[in-house]
């Protein structure tokens, strides 16, 4: 029959009704398996689908085998049934078959459904713990340790995804790891001002006492370098630091738009205008050592970072890098 003239499968008032559908399939005529699918599909579409049952019967003058009833038994399970009623019974015997096969239907589902309300309740205590987490290493910890990270500042937020406290993020520059990747920011409309760099560090990153250490130090680090007696030229300097409820926002000096590594790469690949000159090299190595000694003699500050990608360089024939 077509699937219009049986109204109550599409009727979720009639379904609610109905505590079973009972399907009797030929398993020697493959085009009722077929049948069947369009009708127990359509049926599994309702939100209140009674359970679905199939009682597979066999032509008298057609013997099926006992691996072949076994495939066809489990493809009616694939389809969707609910459950199968094996060995054809009659009478009574069909009717106590097709209560028990509802009872199991109804104790799958209720197990289905204790599994479902548990995970959900495993999930919301895992968002408790991760928000007593957050809590605890970044509003408790600081306070406690006298870290130089500021209070979160509930008023600001990042915007849309690329602006915050007025500046807008542009290009990204680098990525890190724990500490963030680093973008060019431009100053909010009307106030003075250049490009500049913003690091990003989500807080959603730093997981352990060690991990907020290590943003404990580099705060600390950036604190010192940025204070009237330990400034150096070649060093960028931070700014203004953002704390929001998701993110660290470090707003700091923008270095030249090419690192170290990036015009060693040039020169090694030939490049019109990477010739390193002996005078430029002389005058990069001063610079650098000068820095890492600023650093080291100075606020003893260790470096541990020394590399061609942390310097860059002002302009391809400038002697100046940072």
């Amino acid at each position: 029959r077509d699937l219009d003239e049986l109204p109550w499968i599409s009727d979720a008032e009639a379904l609610e009704q109905i505590t079973m559908v009972l399907l009797l399939v030929n398993l020697s005529r493959p085009g009722q398996v077929a049948a069947l699918s369009v009708l127990i599909g359509h049926m599994d579409t309702q939100e209140l689908a009674p359970p679905i049952l199939c009682l597979p019967i066999a032509s008298d003058d057609c013997e099926i085998e006992e691996a072949e009833q076994q495939a066809l038994t489990e493809a009616l399970l694939e389809l969707g049934a609910d459950d199968v009623l094996e060995g054809q019974p009659a009478g009574l015997g069909l009717i106590l078959a097709a209560k028990a096969a509802v009872e199991r239907s109804i104790h799958r589902v209720e197990r289905v459904t204790a599994q479902a309300n548990e995970s959900a309740s495993a999930v919301a205590y895992l968002a408790k713990l991760k928000a007593a987490l957050r809590t605890t290493l970044w509003e408790y910890l600081p306070q406690e340790l006298s870290s130089p990270l500021p209070p979160v500042d509930h008023s600001i937020a990042l915007s849309n995804g690329v602006h915050i406290a007025g500046w807008t993020l542009g290009r990204r520059l680098s990525s890190g790891s724990i500490f963030g990747a680093v973008y060019e920011v431009h100053p909010p409309p009307g106030v003075p001002g250049s490009t500049q760099a913003m690091k990003v560090i989500p807080k959603s990153v730093v997981t352990s006492f060690n991990e907020l250490n290590r943003v404990k130090r580099m705060l600390r680090v950036l604190e010192v370098l940025r204070s009237e007696n330990w400034r150096h030229p070649g060093i960028v300097m931070m700014r203004s630091l953002f704390h929001t409820t998701t993110h660290l926002f470090i707003r700091m000096d923008l270095g030249a738009p090419e690192t170290l590594y990036h015009r060693l790469g040039l020169r090694d690949r030939g490049a019109d205008r990477s010739i390193l000159t002996s005078p430029l090299l002389s005058s990069i190595v001063r610079q650098v050592a000068d820095c890492i000694a600023h650093l080291h003699l100075g606020p003893k500050i260790c470096h541990r970072d020394i590399k061609p990608e942390n310097f860059t360089v002002a302009q391809p024939d400038a002697h100046s890098i940072m």
